[in-house]
């Protein structure tokens, strides 16, 4: 991400990469929003990435994510399970 969006971006994104980063050329402001399983429909915006990083990590704090196990064990088990041995 950073050749195109610039160096801020990149460092961001490289560092959060479970957040999708981005400048908006519009509004002057850096954007991100969650992208992990279950991550919340929620988009942060920031004037600089030390705000942004804040912001993020406000989100993050509101909603912890859960490991990969327990977002598996949400997700309806089919009727039959067979265990091979």
């Amino acid at each position: 991400m950073s050749g195109q969006l610039g160096e801020p971006v990149g460092e961001v994104a490289a560092y959060r990469p479970d957040w999708v980063v981005w400048w908006g050329k519009l509004t002057g402001s850096y954007w991100a929003m969650p992208n992990w399983p279950g991550a919340p429909r929620e988009m942060v915006e920031a004037p600089d990435v030390a705000i942004l990083d804040e912001r993020m990590t406000e989100v993050e704090d509101r909603y912890p994510r859960r490991s990969e196990v327990t977002w598996r064990g949400q997700m309806q088990a089919p009727a039959e399970i067979r265990v091979r041995r």
